[in-house]
């Protein structure tokens, strides 16, 4: 379905150069637990979702030494993931009855709050905003157009996807704020979501060599080079 809605999206916007979707994502422990919208809707109904830094044994260092942090990186991330379902909902109770709902003003209203997401992360740019990364206890999953919002820009020059910066954590959000500087549209991929299950993350950490799991397998291990 990811790969549908992904597809679909960049055929809407092959005119429309220099946009990035963010993916939202979700974790459960429960194994009952299958990877379509309408699982994830019940899911959400039954909050059964819990944290993703809680089931990879806890969040990381610098995360929790930073609470104000925290409350501005993490909650860009909460207002995405709200987004999404908002734009998600028709694909679940199907388009007749958002129909109705949707006019010219929810229309504003979404766009002024997208508007702001992006002035948020801009914002993490900042000096006073220099920590904030480090409350960003996840990497966001991006589906980035290689061509910038201005004739003669190309994201793989100007805002590269580097995993390597060498240091004590990961700057997270730090591609997605420069990309928002730059001027690229940020909005969400209705439809598209990452699920972690207990199976994908016992397959994903487990070292069948026997050895213990190498450094780089876990967010909190930091950035290597």
């Amino acid at each position: 379905d990811a790969a549908f809605f992904a597809h679909r999206m960049a055929l809407m916007h092959q005119e429309l150069s220099g946009s990035v979707f963010v993916i939202p994502q979700f974790g459960v422990s429960s194994k009952e637990m299958d990877y379509t919208l309408t699982t994830l809707s019940s899911a959400k109904k039954l909050n059964a979702f819990e944290s993703l830094s809680k089931l990879d044994d806890g969040s990381c260092e610098a995360a929790e030494d930073s609470s104000s942090a925290d409350s501005q990186g993490g909650s860009i991330f909460h207002a995405l993931n709200d987004m999404w379902w908002t734009l998600s909902g028709p694909y679940v109770r199907g388009p007749k009855k958002d129909q109705a709902k949707v006019d010219d003003s929810t229309h504003r209203e979404r766009a002024k709050t997208l508007d702001d997401i992006q002035l948020d992360l801009i914002r993490l740019l900042t000096e006073n905003e220099q920590y904030s990364f480090y409350g960003i206890d996840l990497s966001p999953i991006l589906m980035v157009d290689n061509m910038g919002p201005r004739d003669g820009m190309k994201t793989s020059e100007i805002a590269r996807e580097v995993e390597e910066f060498g240091g004590k954590v990961c700057y997270n959000g730090m591609r997605l704020a420069q990309l928002a500087a730059f001027g690229y549209t940020i909005n969400v991929l209705p439809g598209a979501f990452a699920l972690s299950t207990p199976d994908s993350r016992n397959w994903i950490t487990v070292d069948l060599s026997g050895f213990s799991t190498p450094p780089g397998a876990s967010r909190c291990d930091g950035c290597f080079l």
